[in-house]
C-alpha cells in the first residue's frame, strides 16, 4: 500500500535542512505494517530520517533513549 499521499515535506529552498512530515497515521492498515523507504535524486547524495516513533494505539508513546554518539539537530 503507497502511504506517500498521507507525508507531505518539500525544500525548495535546496538547503540541507529537516523538514518535518508531522504524525501520520496508519491504524487504517490491516495486519503488520512493514515501512520502506525509497530514495532517488539525480543531484544529492545524502538523505536522513530523524526521530521517528511508532506508537501502538492507546499505548501512550513509550520514550526511548537516544544512542550515544547522535548528533543533537
Amino acid at each position: 500500500t503507497d502511504i506517500s499521499g498521507r507525508v507531505t515535506w518539500d525544500d525548495a529552498s535546496g538547503d540541507y535542512t529537516f523538514q518535518t512530515a508531522g504524525p501520520v497515521d496508519l491504524s487504517d492498515l490491516p495486519g503488520s505494517v512493514h515501512l520502506a523507504f525509497h530514495y532517488t535524486e539525480a543531484d544529492d547524495a545524502l538523505w536522513q530520517l530523524d526521530d521517528i516513533l511508532i506508537e501502538e494505539e492507546g499505548a501512550g508513546g513509550d520514550s526511548f533513549p537516544e544512542p550515544p554518539g547522535r548528533p543533537n539537530n
